[in-house]
This record gives C-alpha cells, structure tokens and sequence, in this order.
C-alpha cells in the first residue's frame, strides 16, 4: 500500500518584527547553530516526520541571525507499507522533495550555509560507483528486523564460548538490542539478499541514514559523510570512542567499507548543490532530530532536560562529561 500526497510546495513567510528566540523542536537546530557563531540567513533541513496516514514531510525553515523564521517550506514524501512491519520510502522521492522544498528558498533568499537535522535510524544502500539504491529506504518504524534481534539476543545470551560480553551493546552504544535502529534490518537485509551481502563485502556498496544520502546525492558522490549523534542510532558506533565499532560490525555483519566517515556536528563539511538556478552552498551543520531539539531548547547546562511530542515522546537530558 503506497499513500501519496501532492509535492507542490508549501510556502508560508513572516516579517521579522522583533526578537524572537524559535524554540520548537522543529526550529531546535536553528538555536543550536546560532550559538555556534555561523553567518545566516540558514536553511535548516529535517528528515521526514511521520504524519497520520503513512504521510510524510520535508521542512525547511530559513531563519534570520536574532532567531526569527522568515519563511517556512514543507514538500510531502510519500510511504509504502508492502507488507506487515515493513516501512519503506523512494531513495530517489526523498532527494526529489528536499529539492523541491529548497527551490522557493534560493529564488527569493540569499542563503549563506546550510544544514540537516535528520531522524536517524532511516537508512538506504546503494551502489557506490552508479549511484543508484539497492534498497529502499528502511524507516525507522519498520519492524523487519525482529527476528535478527531475537536471534543475537539469544547468541548473546547462550554463547560463552564466544568470550561476546552480553552487555556489549549497551556499555558501547547506550542502546538496546532493537529493531528500532538501523543495524538489525541492514542485518535482515543481509540475510535475506545475498546478492546485497556480497556486494557489500566486496567494497562495491554505500550505507546511509537519510542525511548521508542525501549530501551523497547532492555532492554526486563527492561527500560520504555523518555525525557522530546520527552514527549512534545505528548500533554500530562506540560512542566511548566516537567511532565505528569492529566487535560491532562484526556482531551484524557489516563491513567497514560501506560506512560513511564521520565528522563533527559543527564546521565545515563541504558545499552542496541543489540544482536550479542557485549556486553550490556551504554545509556546516549535521544532527540527529532528538539532540537538536535538546539544543533547541536551549538545555546548555547539566541536568537540563527536554520532552518533544510528535510519532513518539522523547525524553533527553544534558549530563555533559557524567555518563549515566
């Protein structure tokens, strides 16, 4: 079952008339950058949020330096839901709308830099040398990859003679074993596509959350890149390291090949280019949804806390170097 909904984009605008500080979850990253010192007008980019009836949305928001939104432009996505638990979108919609949601921005703005915010554990694989996905892109929602997580829970549990410590996941990643996050179903899809697996062993396949496909695409392979919030919803980041994990990859399967490098939340990554009549533009700026939204709420300080409502409620504190 696939819901589609008209892409036209959406353009909504306000003048700015005094200082406003955006606190939204959907704004967070806007704050989170401002007090970083980066030169704006800014486009700030999240990945789909999930809407009733299987829809999806891009938004983009262009804010001014002193915090005021001065234009606001969403682009649906469409959903396919092909079997019971399973939740996928097109690669290929997904760029599609991210550019169709920019365009009115570039004709009527001046835009400095840009940035993504993104939901995290949506993943997409694709050829590295053509381009083209393997794969849809696997939502964060879908529920394909239970019975590897049963299957591990169970290695995990029985097999000693593996010397595989069964709190390797937690103490390395702080997550559970859960098909919520990416590795599990990149694991399934493994499993189920020996094709994919061995491609993908062969060096000749690229992994991705939306972000990293998306710079992909829109950099034409030049940036293969992540950040280390979004690396940590896959369960293949050691978040005591900051890196990708071997005993991990390991563990589902994963070759280190098809991973994106991953670079600081903040600076410089590299220029993107949206087509149409704008120019190449400055990225400086990736995050993952639920920690923007903790910066966005300007939560600075240990033991700052916020609670964002949408498909879920999430609940993050700020406990700076004190890991609980």
């Amino acid at each position: 079952m696939t819901t589609s909904v008209a892409s036209r984009p959406e353009v909504f605008t306000r003048k700015a008339s005094g200082l406003v500080r955006v606190m939204s979850p959907f704004s967070a990253f806007v704050y989170n950058i401002l007090t970083m010192g980066l030169i704006f007008p800014w486009t700030y980019l999240w990945a789909p949020g999930a809407l009733p009836g299987g829809k999806m949305v891009w938004g983009i928001l262009l804010a001014m330096v002193i915090e005021i939104p001065i234009a606001f432009v969403y682009v649906w996505l469409s959903t396919a839901l092909p079997r019971p638990g399973w939740v996928e979108q097109n690669p290929h919609d997904i760029v599609r709308t991210v550019k169709e949601a920019v365009a009115p921005l570039l004709e009527n703005y001046d835009i400095a830099a840009v940035g993504f915010d993104n939901q995290g554990e949506t993943f997409i694989v694709w050829d590295k040398d053509t381009g083209e996905p393997v794969t849809p892109a696997i939502v964060w929602q879908d529920t394909r990859g239970e019975s590897v997580c049963k299957a591990l829970a169970l290695r995990l549990a029985q097999d000693t003679a593996s010397n595989v410590d069964p709190n390797l996941l937690r103490q390395k990643t702080g997550l559970l074993l859960d098909s919520y996050f990416s590795a599990p179903k990149l694991k399934w899809v493994f499993e189920n596509n020996p094709e994919i697996r061995k491609k993908a062993h062969e060096g000749k396949l690229k992994f991705g959350t939306t972000e990293t496909w998306v710079i992909w695409s829109l950099t034409k392979g030049k940036l293969h890149v992540t950040d280390s919030s979004t690396a940590s919803r896959t369960l293949l980041f050691d978040m005591n390291k900051f890196e990708w994990d071997d005993e991990l990859l390991a563990l589902f399967d994963v070759p280190r090949s098809m991973l994106p490098e991953v670079k600081p939340s903040a600076g410089y990554i590299g220029d993107v280019d949206f087509g149409g009549k704008g120019k190449p533009l400055p990225l400086h700026a990736l995050l993952v949804d639920q920690q923007a939204a903790l910066f966005g709420q300007a939560c600075f300080k240990a033991g700052e806390m916020k609670c964002s409502f949408g498909t879920g409620s999430f609940l993050l504190i700020r406990t700076y170097a004190r890991r609980i």
